[in-house]
Parts: structure tokens; sequence; C-alpha cells
């Protein structure tokens, strides 16, 4: 089924306001039991990570650079992706970045000779053809249609 806009996505203020949420939750009620003073942790781990891996996406990042940035060890980090979010750190990155790249194709410039390798270059993705079928299978439609879409919206 395919997508109409790749923009549809569920933006990333909406994760980090739920990391907030949790953070507020769990704060609320840390002197419960040890149980809930780890998941204030846990949220402030996931605030700061989202954050530093929203404003850092275009950049080469590791899992080491995102767990520092986080203050935590890699393991850390991965458990508390898995656990808020049901997803790995680094397969979060790939979200934002496919995001980025969906929603430079859909407001391309028409006087601009923007191509679909050089978007998927500036947003971390050196295969044209694994950027491709990891866009189709999140947006249900080729790169190259998102862009061929925004340029017809333009004429």
């Amino acid at each position: 089924m395919k997508n109409p806009s790749p923009i549809t996505c569920q933006p990333r203020r909406d994760l980090v306001s739920t990391a907030h949420e949790c953070q507020t939750s769990a704060s609320e009620h840390a002197n419960e039991t040890d149980v809930n003073r780890g998941r204030g942790v846990e949220s402030d781990t996931m605030v700061r990570a989202l954050d530093f891996i929203e404003n850092h996406c275009a950049q080469p990042l590791s899992l080491t650079d995102v767990a520092e940035a986080a203050g935590v060890t890699p393991r850390g980090l991965q458990y508390a992706f898995r656990r808020m979010l049901g997803t790995t750190p680094m397969e979060y990155l790939r979200g934002v970045r496919l995001d980025r790249a969906a929603r430079e194709l859909s407001l391309g410039d028409p006087d601009r000779a923007l191509t679909v390798t050089e978007t998927a270059m500036r947003w971390g993705f050196y295969h044209p053809g694994r950027f491709a079928a990891a866009y189709l299978e999140r947006f249900g439609e080729a790169p190259h249609e998102t862009l061929t879409a925004s340029r017809e919206s333009a004429d």
C-alpha cells in the first residue's frame, strides 16, 4: 500500500514528547520503587540520545557516538531504545535519515537539479540500491517517484 506522502511519518517531536512524558511520569513516582527510578534515568538517556541523533543525523555516527552523547554505554543505549521505542539506535537513526531524505525529495527545488543519488549521499546512504530499497519499504514508493511528483506539483 502506497503512502501518499513521505512527510506523514510520525514526527520526531512526538517521540521526544513521549520520552518527556515517560520522564515526567517516572519522576512523579520515583520514590515508589527502584524500577521507577531506573525508568527516569532511562527517559533522560532517551531524550539526550534523540536530541543528539536529530541534531547530528547528517554526520557519520556510530553507536558509541550516540551512547557517549547520552551518557551511557552502547549496551545501555540499545536496551533503552528497545524498551522505549522497540528499535535499535542505529535503526532509529536510519529512519531519521530516510525521513530527511524524503522531505528533501518531496520539497525539491525546481530551479536546482536535485538527484536521488545526491540526496541519498547527503543523508548517509552511499549505496543507491540499498537506499532505494529502504525508501520503498518505509514510504511505499521509490525515491525517484517522490522527486518526480514534487517536480510535477511545482509546475
